[in-house]
């Protein structure tokens, strides 16, 4: 009877492994949702990635877009540069438009240092990081945001060269 019992437990736990893996996955932004970050009508991602880290500042995630070339060079010449409209706006979030690169650290230091900070366990995540810090100090690429105190920072870093979008969020 012991034994029997510790099979089901094990098969239980195993299953509850393997539903994990097969059946969550984190969904990826629309088209839509990408076209209106990028305050454009339509665009074509080639690829979604993303990484994540529950335990640090209660949440922490990066997603990557790899984007056409025809996207980056609509963004370029057609995008208003506007940030989208979120729910953030009705609770008086600081947004920034889209802004080329580098970043102002006089201004923006204490956010720029939170959001691309590395040191995680995960290789892959600080790898992501820092092409991302990569982007945001290189000239000619794109970032935006919205950061409330308190709150999480939705980091947008838009790479021109490499044709990458990366979202990253933070809670401080």
């Amino acid at each position: 009877m012991k034994r029997k019992n510790t099979i089901i437990i094990i098969l239980l736990i195993l299953v509850s492994i393997i539903s994990y893996l097969f059946l969550f996955r984190y969904p990826s932004k629309t088209d839509k949702e990408i076209a209106l970050i990028l305050g454009l009508k339509e665009v074509e991602v080639l690829s979604f990635d993303y990484e994540e880290d529950w335990n640090h500042k209660d949440y922490d995630i990066i997603e990557i877009y790899k984007l056409s070339d025809s996207t980056i060079l609509k963004f370029i010449k057609e995008s208003s540069k506007i940030l989208h409209e979120t729910s953030y706006e009705k609770r008086s979030w600081t947004k920034l438009d889209w802004n080329k690169t580098p970043i102002d650290l006089h201004e923006w230091y204490e956010l720029y240092d939170m959001t691309l900070e590395v040191g995680r366990l995960d290789e892959k995540h600080n790898e992501w990081i820092l092409k991302a810090k990569k982007s945001i100090n290189n000239y000619g690429n794109y970032f935006s945001l919205y950061h409330d105190e308190g709150n999480p920072i939705a980091l947008y870093v838009l790479d021109v060269v490499d044709n990458y979008l990366y979202c990253i969020y933070i809670k401080v």
